[in-house]
């Protein structure tokens, strides 16, 4: 500064504050936002709403994401086609999404007697087709009845030497819970991957019968399970409530129904997957979730797939039941009261997982 140039009392520069303030700015976005960016990758692609209270305190880390290949598996019926936009939706909303959801529809129906449509996602989303945050690939096959939802993708999976390949099996009358995946990617890690898990299932009865009261009795669910780490062996998980294999599971004893095998094995899949899984000595563990999956009653209701076995479902389970006798585990299984200080969770609707 010159000598004489005068000094005006009080100045204050008017560049410091706005210099400040920009500072100030650039901080809050990359403390604020980037860690986001980081840990969290675009896994949800439509804005999901969840209380805090209903998830879990181990999630509030980063999402878990694995090496491995992780793909959901699930198929439908003709007269549920229409119904299965809400079942795909909350999966599109997992916190963390699956590198491949694979459909996969017959081409025929052997119940129904008729030919499924040609353009399946017309039927699925007859607004349009979203924008899907992952690989979504429909597959045509020959009907295996319910597993349909397993066997073509664990096949395709072993064909291709992929033996690690984690497949998380759903169903397609049921709304899932936003870290449905994830938890199965942090149990299957603590597991050991060496073992299926899910987050409902039951022990074989010794009585090798199966009936509604009884089989109720038997159910052990993931969200009563008292502790966060906390896991129990049964012999049949449900995909009701998610179930996740490895491919590789299958490589000794073939999950395909063979043409010799009773026809329960084409009504009930969950029994024959599993007695399968006890041939190829995979251990099956019911883990802990805090929100359960929920199942939409009224698909069932408008459709009646379930109930349309001839013979009905508890002599096609006996069956199975009885196929496998000498393979269960023989654990025992009884159901639990909720844990203390249980609260039931929001219930999940189809209005939560549509986009906005």
């Amino acid at each position: 500064m010159e000598a004489n140039t005068p000094v005006i009392s009080g100045y204050f520069p008017l560049w410091r504050p706005i210099v400040a303030l920009t500072l100030f700015c650039g901080l809050f976005v990359l403390f604020t936002f980037v860690p986001s960016f980081v840990h969290l990758p675009s896994t949800s692609f439509f804005s999901a709403s969840r209380s805090s209270s209903n998830v879990s305190h181990s999630l509030r880390s980063p999402p878990f994401v694995p090496d491995e290949l992780v793909v959901v598996s699930l198929t439908t019926t003709i007269d549920r086609l229409q119904y299965l936009n809400c079942t795909l939706f909350s999966i599109f909303k997992q916190s963390v999404l699956p590198d491949e959801i694979i459909l996969n529809v017959p081409l025929t129906s052997r119940r129904f007697k008729k030919d499924y449509p040609s353009d399946i996602l017309s039927v699925i989303f007859p607004l349009g087709l979203p924008v899907v945050p992952c690989k979504l690939t429909i597959q045509r096959m020959k009907d295996w009845g319910p597993a349909t939802k397993f066997i073509p993708t664990i096949t395709r999976e072993l064909e291709a030497k992929r033996f690690d390949t984690f497949i998380i099996i759903i169903d397609d009358d049921v709304i899932y819970p936003p870290h449905l995946i994830e938890s199965l990617l942090r149990t299957a890690t603590r597991e050991g991957r060496s073992q299926a898990v899910g987050f409902r299932g039951w022990c074989a009865p010794e009585s090798m019968s199966w009936d509604w009261d009884s089989f109720s009795r038997l159910v052990i669910a993931g969200e009563r399970l008292e502790q966060q780490e906390e896991s129990v062996a049964v012999d049949i998980l449900e995909a009701t409530s998610g179930v996740m294999v490895r491919s590789g599971f299958f490589r000794n004893h073939s999950v395909e129904i063979p043409s010799d095998a009773p026809d329960s094995a084409f009504y009930m899949d969950d029994i024959w997957m599993h007695g399968i899984l006890s041939l190829n000595k995979v251990g099956r563990r019911v883990v802990h979730i805090d929100v359960p999956s929920q199942h939409r009653g009224e698909v069932n209701r408008k459709t009646k797939t379930l109930d349309s076995a001839p013979m009905g479902r508890g002599y096609h389970n006996t069956r199975m039941l009885q196929r496998f006798r000498s393979s269960w585990s023989k654990c025992t299984s009884r159901q639990r009261p909720p844990p203390p200080g249980y609260k039931r969770p929001v219930l999940l609707t189809c209005d939560m997982m549509y986009p906005k």
